[in-house]
């Protein structure tokens, strides 16, 4: 899978000792929040909840790039909406800092 540049995100057991359920993506920032829950009704598979980021970034016709004009910025507001957010569920189906940096730069892309 790697050798084609697809990432298995799925790493915790899904259905007894085993993986058996799996996420496959070519980019892990299209993933964020991904981490198993308990079974549906008489399943004996767990669930996979996950968000999917839909909105990347759109460019125009010309552009090649995205420049920002940091000096516009209301940092207060921002700060404030990073405030709100709940982190601890946020960051919940992290395994390392890049899971979570991945989900902090997907958050602040929203803003």
């Amino acid at each position: 899978v790697t050798t084609l540049g697809l990432e298995q995100l799925v790493v915790d057991n899904t259905r007894l000792n085993n993986c058996l359920d799996l996420i496959i993506c070519n980019s892990v920032n299209l993933i964020y929040g991904l981490h198993v829950i308990e079974s549906f009704s008489n399943s004996d598979h767990n669930m996979i909840d996950f968000c999917i980021n839909l909105h990347p970034p759109e460019l125009g016709l010309n552009d090649s790039s995205l420049n920002y004009n940091f000096k516009m910025a209301n940092y207060d507001l921002i700060a404030a909406d990073f405030e709100s957010l709940n982190r601890h569920h946020l960051f919940s189906g992290c395994k390392n800092v890049e899971d979570v940096y991945n989900i902090f730069c997907l958050e602040l892309i929203k803003l």
